[in-house]
């Protein structure tokens, strides 16, 4: 995987700044007094009831792997608007639905360490502490998803911190991708703790039954168990130069296929046209996008790995007749630039929310597709 701790954000910025100066952050327990405390403990009633154990999702424990996201900033936190970073958590959970956590953002170290928890049946509590602010965060889980959605901060000074995870081993296809998730796969959770600024050793115990323990060290991790799509498989639509292989689910038609060009679209859905374009070039795709004079560097930068091809995106309003607004995507594997156009008839706040929270006909055709690049033409 390339590229690997590049934020896929303008820069780094110091979302939590007391957290940045203090590289850990850590909950402080009251500590008993010992000159207090009793020299016996008086035995338990015969009679006294067995505590019931808490009810809480089987699927909470464990290693989560996802996105980190400053949704809304306000006052002194306003920079951090959008940013959006890889970020990796552990949730140790016992019997009793107490437990443990543990939470690192890439370029911005450890957020949460020896951090409490509570969990019953399918939410989370978090009580801890970051910069010295005492924090009490749910996280809720949707289906595979891990979501929370809380804000930090008080008064005029505040940040809407979303965080969407899923756990380590499953497949990612929902968008903001994850950067980071490849890295994952391969060395561990514990690695990408690390990478992170994090010590895997300091990460709390995981006990109990089902627990998937292959992605806690920095061993091998395996490869996922599913199948991998292949460039041919059957139901795949594939251009006439060879170059792009697609998912197209019912409703969509052929716009466009030759040697230069492979555009779809669907009307019914609101989706103007989807070209893919591919090229050698040796530049650097974050960098064209970041250029003033491109006119690409217009709201927030999103970033996908495509078939090897690392990529980052921005929203832009389409300047012409018909309005709306389009995905602009440019991604390199080094060699070869893959440029996609994702038209549709809709604002850029809508594509937005599509990006981030139902990503449908994108994550489908644009980051399923597959490619060939040694087809391209060098003429």
């Amino acid at each position: 995987m390339k590229k690997y701790l590049r934020i896929a954000a303008f820069a780094l910025i110091a979302v939590f700044a007391a957290a940045a100066v203090a590289g850990c952050i850590k909950i402080n327990y009251p500590q008993p007094d010992p000159t207090s405390a009793p020299t016996e403990v008086p035995a338990a009633p015969t009679d006294a009831p067995t505590p019931e154990p808490v009810s809480f999702d089987a699927a909470l424990p464990g290693d989560w792997y996802g996105v980190f996201r400053i949704s809304e900033a306000k006052g002194k936190y306003a920079a951090n608007d959008g940013v959006i970073n890889d970020c990796a958590l552990r949730l140790s959970v016992r019997e009793d639905g107490a437990g443990e956590a543990y939470l690192a953002v890439n370029g911005m170290g450890v957020l949460l360490e020896n951090c409490g928890l509570s969990a019953k049946d399918s939410e989370v509590t978090l009580n801890g502490s970051i910069g010295g602010r005492d924090i009490e965060w749910k996280l809720v889980l949707v289906g595979s998803k891990l979501l929370l959605s809380e804000e930090f901060g008080e008064g005029g000074d505040t940040m809407r911190v979303e965080i969407t995870l899923k756990h380590c081993g499953e497949e990612w296809f929902e968008a903001p991708m994850p950067e980071g998730y490849e890295f994952t796969n391969i060395y561990g959770f514990g690695g990408v703790i690390e990478a992170f600024g994090g010590d895997k050793e300091k990460l709390p115990a995981m006990e109990g039954e089902g627990l998937n323990l292959r992605y806690t060290t920095d061993e091998w991790a395996g490869h996922f168990e599913s199948d991998i799509p292949e460039f041919g498989d059957e139901g795949r639509t594939i251009s006439s130069s060879g170059i792009v292989s697609l998912m197209l689910p019912e409703g969509f038609v052929i716009e466009r296929d030759d040697a230069y060009a492979f555009s779809v679209k669907n009307g019914g859905l609101g989706i103007r046209e989807i070209i893919f374009y591919m090229y050698r070039s040796a530049d650097d795709p974050l960098e064209t996008l970041l250029d003033p004079d491109s006119g690409f560097c217009d709201g927030h930068f999103y970033h996908f790995f495509i078939d090897g091809f690392d990529c980052f995106a921005s929203i832009l309003e389409i300047d012409d007749e018909q309005g709306g607004a389009m995905i602009f995507l440019l991604g390199s594997d080094g060699e070869y630039m893959l440029e996609v156009h994702y038209g549709t008839v809709y604002g850029t706040d809508e594509l937005e929310q599509m990006l981030l929270y139902d990503p449908g006909m994108f994550e489908t055709i644009v980051l399923g597709a597959l490619f060939m690049p040694e087809n391209v033409s060098t003429d």
